[in-house]
């Protein structure tokens, strides 16, 4: 049996600029009349996170958060939508993914997203680049807002769909944040955290994971890592 990868999208797969940040605090703004404070950071969150930080923020009152989250993540894809070339410029494929993902799918080993995006923008995000055909299945931010329990929710989506019984330590998360690398400890899979997003790997590092790279542009070395047994 192969081991399962899950992937990460942002900062661990391709960068798309500026669009996200720009339509969720769009949607955010459009919803609540509060500009998106400043302080709120995206890295390694859940889109449901990152609203419930920023209500906290602008000191939103809990008892209007379910209505106003699931308002602002109804908003949040259509201005994402309407900014589809704006993202097609900006984005950028990063160093040694398409490589590695033809390989792997051709060596067929079962590949999954985990990632804090909405399945709809994980998707327009991903197609800029024609990679969904890798990705059937994985968690998404729209499942839940704990990127913990999304590793979960990726792996049981990945046995189903593949028929398969992956056993956690089977199992590798590729990701380039903290939250990444504690999400794959949460489910009991192994770590690879990349250096490609906001984090170095001697802070990567810091979280214990089962290994790090600069990139993904290692073919040879990350194939070995990948393949390996637990």
């Amino acid at each position: 049996m192969k081991n399962l990868i899950l992937f990460d999208i942002d900062g661990t797969l391709l960068q798309c600029g500026s669009v996200s940040r720009e339509c969720l605090s769009a949607a955010f703004e459009k919803v609540t009349g509060h500009t998106f404070p400043h302080e709120v950071t995206f890295a390694g969150k859940t889109d449901p996170l990152i609203v419930r930080e920023a209500f906290r923020a602008v000191s939103i009152g809990k008892s209007d958060w379910v209505e106003m989250e699931q308002k602002i993540l109804r908003t949040y894809p259509r201005y994402f939508e309407e900014r589809m070339e704006d993202l097609r410029d900006q984005s950028r494929l990063l160093e040694g993914v398409t490589e590695l993902l033809d390989f792997l799918a051709h060596r067929r080993f079962p590949m999954a997203l985990l990632t804090g995006n909405l399945e709809n923008t994980a998707r327009r995000k991903l197609d800029v680049f024609d990679l969904n055909r890798f990705f059937p299945v994985g968690g998404f931010g729209s499942d839940c807002a704990d990127r913990n329990r999304l590793a979960r929710i990726a792996l049981e989506r990945a046995c189903r769909h593949f028929d398969q019984r992956f056993e956690p330590a089977r199992c590798w998360v590729v990701g380039d944040t903290p939250r990444d690398l504690e999400a794959a400890k949460a489910v009991g899979a192994r770590s690879l955290g990349v250096a490609t997003g906001p984090f170095a790997e001697p802070v990567l590092e810091e979280f214990f994971p089962d290994a790090t790279a600069a990139d993904l542009s290692s073919l040879g070395d990350i194939v070995k890592l990948l393949s390996s047994n637990p």
